[in-house]
């Protein structure tokens, strides 16, 4: 049996949705729609802390003790990375087959504009992302060791700049420099 521990639930209203579907509307700030997610399952398989959305009070309270060094404040739907590097610390429950999903968007409101994004876990290089203007969130899936016990796991987010939005829009009055944007985290375990 799989038990899906879901923070990210959905963070796109209906208009947004909408928008979406019929291929309307610019990105113009520091915001994007999220990476397709699959349902949450709820009741008895929803354990607290394993998973975050940070759409939610409750997902934005549990996303504070897993956020490292690196991050601004958290916001209503997101948190930013704040310097280059940014570390965050999962929670990963006992199972033969575990798995994180992470929720990573950027602002990149420029045509053509790209980041990198490097992902370790525990020291160790996992993954890399090439994230573009224009393209929808993005879905970092890390694959953990069967384990008898949970286990804590340090995720560390390297990309290869930061933007500001107050450089990059006229009138802008934001000037802190972004790297991605972190929505959620989903645990998966059987």
């Amino acid at each position: 049996m799989t038990k899906r521990y879901w923070g990210l639930v959905g963070a796109l209203s209906a208009i947004g949705l909408l928008a979406a579907a019929c291929g309307e509307g610019t990105q113009t700030g520091p915001s994007s729609a999220p990476a397709q997610q699959p349902a949450p399952l709820a009741g008895a398989d929803a354990q607290a802390g394993l998973g975050f959305d940070l759409a939610t009070a409750q997902g934005r309270e549990a996303a504070k003790a897993a956020l490292g060094e690196g991050w601004h404040e958290v916001e209503n739907t997101l948190v930013w990375q704040a310097s280059r590097t940014a570390k965050l610390t999962l929670s990963v429950p006992p199972g033969e087959d575990r798995r994180a999903m992470i929720y990573i968007g950027s602002f990149l409101p420029e045509a053509g504009m790209t980041l990198d994004v490097d992902v370790a876990v525990d020291g160790q290089e996992a993954k890399s992302y090439l994230l573009e203007s224009g393209s929808p969130d993005e879905v970092v899936t890390l694959d953990f060791p069967p384990a008898e016990q949970a286990s804590t796991h340090e995720v560390i987010f390297n990309v290869s700049q930061l933007v500001s939005p107050s450089e990059k829009i006229a009138g802008n009055p934001d000037t802190r420099q972004l790297g991605i944007s972190l929505r959620g985290v989903g645990i998966e375990v059987q």
